[in-house]
């Protein structure tokens, strides 16, 4: 039980520390009324020790607000797919004008090398799961060039940076029977390996979790690229061995209407009583976290309600195409440079 998040405020060259854990479902609209709502949500939540960070298993969403140099970076792990990711970012970058808004393709890791930490600080280490090949959701789109030609294989239960973890003899591991021509829906992340050339690049709409730092010992004699959210450069690579969907923009805004519908009524407290009363009811052993009801709704007023609908309208009825996000500051979060001399508080 439980929906984990970590949220990190940097004002004045320090920087403090806050969790919650029953808001990482809804971080998206936590954050969508700008910067005045979402910091009055931030700072109502439980403040947490410099060192006491959630790690990349358990985190399932975090947002660092800089107010020093108004920038916004954050993730989270519950969002429908590419188009409703694209459209939660274009309207973050009308409710928050004049600020840059990164995503965290490191999750986690971002944040803490954000604030001068080191990565490992929330790295913990897990298995990846084998790959199997995608019926309906499509986890990651992997294509490989073996010299001859190209196959693709849609596959679930296995991300882009689960791809990385197997290492350099991944390829052989894919069945032969996931191979298709075309993707039953949009990935979340994609993979290309060019074999004979050993090389590779990979985008997602999710986080990575350290995989980038581990090419070198996992795929040795491999050049791997980062491509962030751009899945044109794997389209463009895998020359027609696949044909994809396009992400729709409608569904992607429809998207943001039901969460917001949604999230003016929901109690995430109410729901957390109601699932641990079931439990109790089948005596299934399972107790809940002491800190689980340190949660605070603070939710957006009525003018800050009223403001993000009309930037929803605005974004949807000049919506993109839908291929990539809207251009939203797109610097990569991932870079070394984001380590900066902040002293928590």
């Amino acid at each position: 039980m439980g929906s984990r998040a970590d949220y990190v405020v940097v004002e004045h060259g320090s920087w403090r520390l806050y969790s919650s854990h029953l808001a990482a479902t809804t971080i998206d609209v936590d954050l969508m009324a700008g910067p005045v709502s979402a910091l009055r949500f931030i700072r109502a939540q439980h403040g947490r020790e410099p060192h006491d960070w959630l790690d990349d298993i358990w985190c399932e969403g975090a947002a660092l607000v800089d107010l020093d140099r108004r920038e916004l970076l954050f993730f989270a792990s519950d969002l429908d797919g590419y188009a409703h990711r694209a459209a939660v970012l274009e309207v973050l970058c009308e409710t928050w004008a004049g600020w840059c808004v990164h995503w965290a393709y490191d999750g986690l890791g971002d944040l803490v090398a954000r604030v001068g930490l080191d990565r490992s600080t929330v790295r913990r280490g897990t298995s990846p799961d084998e790959p199997e090949a995608a019926d309906s959701w499509v986890e990651c789109l992997v294509t490989v060039d073996d010299g001859e030609r190209v196959r693709a294989y849609p596959l679930q239960s296995c991300s882009a940076g689960e791809v990385v973890g197997h290492g350099d003899g991944f390829a052989a591991r894919i069945p032969a029977a996931a191979e298709r021509t075309s993707c039953p829906e949009f990935p979340d992340s994609g993979v290309h390996l060019d074999l004979p050339g050993r090389s590779a690049g990979l985008w997602t709409t999710d986080t990575l979790g350290g995989a980038l730092e581990r090419t070198a010992e996992l795929w040795p004699g491999w050049r791997w690229e980062f491509w962030a959210d751009d899945h044109e450069r794997q389209r463009a690579l895998a020359g027609g061995a696949v044909r994809l969907p396009t992400p729709s923009p409608d569904s992607g805004f429809g998207s943001i209407g039901t969460r917001l519908d949604r999230h003016r009524n929901y109690d995430p407290i109410g729901s957390a009583h109601r699932f641990i009363d079931r439990m109790a009811a089948h005596d299934t052993g399972v107790r809940p976290s002491p800190e689980l009801f340190d949660h605070v709704e603070a939710r957006p007023t009525a003018a800050e309600w009223a403001a993000l609908e009309a930037a929803v309208r605005r974004c949807a009825a000049g919506r993109h195409r839908c291929s990539r996000p809207p251009s939203w500051c797109s610097a990569s979060a991932s870079s070394s440079s984001n380590h900066l001399p902040f002293s928590p508080r």
